[in-house]
C-alpha cells in the first residue's frame, strides 16, 4: 500500500478505485471544501450540497487528473466554481 501523500492517494484511487484512498482524501479536505463553499454561498445547506458535489465530481474526473496535481487547489477551485 502506498503512503498517504495526496498524489499517491489520487493514483491509488485512479488505478484501483480504492475506497480507502478516496475516503482519506475526503477526510483530509472536506473541511476546507465546506469552508470555501460556506464563504461563497453564505448558506449551511448549500455549502453541504456543494461539498458533496465537489467530491462527486472528483470521483468522476479523477482518472483525468495528473497524480502530481495539487488536489487541495483543485478541490478549492471546484468549490468556488
Amino acid at each position: 500500500m502506498q503512503n498517504d501523500h495526496e498524489g499517491n492517494l489520487l493514483q491509488e484511487f485512479q488505478e484501483n478505485s480504492s475506497e480507502r484512498a478516496f475516503a482519506t482524501l475526503v477526510r483530509r479536505y472536506a473541511g476546507m471544501v465546506y469552508a470555501t463553499a460556506l464563504r461563497n454561498t453564505g448558506s449551511v445547506e448549500q455549502a453541504e450540497e456543494v461539498t458533496q458535489l465537489v467530491f462527486f465530481v472528483l470521483a468522476n474526473k479523477a482518472r483525468g487528473l495528473s497524480p502530481r496535481a495539487s488536489i487541495g487547489g483543485w478541490l478549492h477551485r471546484a468549490a468556488v466554481l
